[in-house]
């Protein structure tokens, strides 16, 4: 009896067990190393210990129990390694013993051992996935270990593959879950592996509902944008904008950054075309069209798929607010082309055409600029070749044709006032004084505007316009000119009665000044005549003819030449 108690003892030993135990004595709890288990049923059936000492794991756990000691009469053989517990792991063992399916109960488990080894916490995972392998938890806070485990590390180590096998076995169970994807695709980015990121995250489109597409894609874009793989980053946007047109913008943005202007101008047509598009960064429609015609402008030699000179005339019958910038545009494009004669055309079509002050200001400073600096390349051409015949000819007519350009500045600028309001009558008397030494431009510029000015709605007294054309050729001599003038101005249908009292007056007086006091007293006559039909003097209906009987100025004129020329007979 007693050698069986002691052959039982000395198989519930444990390992390392010294002679400090008492000879034939059976450990209790009490006895046990610090962290040692227990392993259910080693008392009632001593035989299976032997069998268990083998296994790496018992229970559902998965954990493998103290090994048992070699039984004295087997043979030597190699020794096996004991799996120790600390105290504080022995509940949650337990725990999981009860309960090996509890998701808190894991968590908590790895969250106790977060400071200790890192195989023994992987394991703890391990062990839990196995158990829970649809668990998004588990799952999230095992990968977040396993990339804080190799942060800061060679991508060359060994541990990076490992983690990343690890993901791909997540995958297998959370390939629903975005949040797993745009870790790992994040993941692998920082590593350098620039194919395998992308196959990854072709992956998780194809893998994730396209609800969740947009929470993939920033990532993606962002991440072909830091490497200089312009083909493959443009295959990638064009994918993106099937699945979102409105972002336009930023393939637009990228194609500048990368130098495909071509593609760039063409995406930017589309948009300004599209009626329907709304800017994502708040740009206006002519925002847009003033950065095409800007890429058209600036680099006419890489944009060659569209037509520049119709793009940017189509924009000033559209834009009709901007002409300036949209004229100085299109010669800018001409000018980067070498056509020079071209871009002066441009040019002065454009001083010709604008409406505004503002318009006129910006082209006639470009053109000025423009003409200036083929002055500059003339002059660094001969100080560099010399200085021949004909390039002093042509220097010569570049800066004659330049001077001609800024003494026309004046008269280039009443034109666009005119443009503005062709009744206006100070500026037609502005252009006649502009002219002033050339008579045949002067009769042209009153021809001109006694034709154009309407009585009606004219700035000013349209009057004064007959009355300084009679005077010019008063002052040059020819009276029957002036009378003709005047005469002409007396059938004009004046706004107010006094314009017309006014061109009588002046036909008297011009009578007068030259000794013709018999013609000054037959217009003083005619010009007091009564109508066929009266009318009232302030009844606009009614010509100013009919009303001018009743015009104060006639008759106090009428009175003078009277009472100085005329007799009681």
């Amino acid at each position: 009896m007693a050698a069986a108690e002691a052959a039982m003892a000395a198989r519930e030993e444990p390992p390392g067990a010294g002679a400090g135990a008492g000879a034939g004595a059976v450990p209790g709890p009490q006895q046990q190393q610090p962290g040692a288990v227990e392993e259910p049923g080693a008392m009632e059936e001593p035989a299976a210990m032997e069998g268990a000492a083998a296994m790496e794991g018992a229970g559902p756990a998965g954990e493998a129990g103290p090994a048992a000691a070699a039984d004295p009469g087997a043979g030597p053989g190699p020794e096996r390694p004991e799996l120790c517990f600390e105290e504080e792991e022995v509940q949650h063992e337990e725990e999981l013993l009860r309960n090996p399916f509890s998701v808190r109960g894991w968590l908590r488990y790895a969250q106790a051992r977060q400071r200790g080894p890192r195989p023994r916490l992987n394991q703890i995972y391990e062990r839990a996935l196995r158990e829970l392998p649809g668990s998004y938890k588990l799952w999230y806070q095992y990968l977040r270990q396993r990339r804080a485990q190799v942060k800061g590390r060679c991508p060359s180590d060994p541990a990076f593959e490992e983690a990343n096998a690890v993901h791909e076995r997540a995958l297998v169970f959370m390939h629903k879950m975005p949040r797993i994807w745009l870790d790992y695709c994040q993941f692998l980015a920082e590593q350098g592996r620039i194919t395998r990121t992308r196959r990854t995250f072709d992956r998780a489109l194809r893998a994730l509902p396209i609800t969740q597409h947009r929470r993939l894609w920033p990532p993606y874009l962002s991440f072909v944008r830091r490497h200089p793989l312009p083909e493959t980053a443009v295959r990638v946007f064009r994918r993106f904008l099937k699945l979102c047109p409105e972002e336009a913008e930023q393939y637009v943005s990228y194609l500048r950054s990368v130098g495909r202007l071509d593609e760039a101008a063409q995406v930017l047509a589309r948009l300004v075309n599209d009626e329907r598009f709304v800017s994502r960064q708040g740009k206006s429609n002519y925002q847009l069209w003033q950065e095409l015609c800007e890429l058209l402008s600036q680099h006419p030699d890489r944009v060659r798929s569209l037509d520049a000179g119709g793009i940017i005339r189509g924009g000033l019958t559209r834009f009709t607010d901007q002409r300036g910038r949209l004229w100085g545009a299109l010669a800018d494009c001409y000018v980067r082309c070498g056509h020079l004669e071209k871009a002066r055309d441009v040019y002065e079509e454009a001083v010709q055409t604008v409406m505004t002050v503002r318009d006129f200001t910006q082209v006639f400073d470009s053109y000025a600029r423009f003409e200036e600096s083929v002055i500059a390349a003339l002059l660094d051409t001969q100080a560099q070749l010399g200085q021949g015949q004909d390039e002093e000819v042509e220097l010569e007519l570049r800066l004659a044709r330049f001077e001609r350009l800024m003494s026309r500045r004046p008269l280039l600028l009443n034109s666009v006032l005119l443009r503005q309001n062709p009744h206006n009558v100070h500026e037609w008397h502005k252009r006649v004084a502009l002219h002033q030494g050339q008579p045949d431009k002067i009769i042209q510029t009153f021809t001109e505007a006694v034709r154009t000015v309407d009585p009606q709605r004219a700035t000013g007294r349209p009057h004064e316009l007959w009355v300084a054309f009679a005077r010019f050729y008063e002052d040059n001599g020819q009276l029957d000119d002036a009378r003709s003038i005047l005469s002409r101005a007396t059938r004009v249908r004046f706004r107010r009665v006094e314009d017309l009292a006014a061109v009588w007056c002046e036909f008297g007086e011009l009578e007068l000044r030259h000794q013709q006091a018999p013609g000054g007293a037959r217009c003083a006559q005619e010009s007091h005549g009564l109508p066929s039909r009266r009318a009232e003097y302030f009844d606009s209906s009614e010509p100013v003819q009919n009303r001018l009987y009743k015009n104060l100025r006639v008759w106090a004129m009428l009175a003078d030449l009277e009472e100085s020329l005329g007799t009681f007979q």
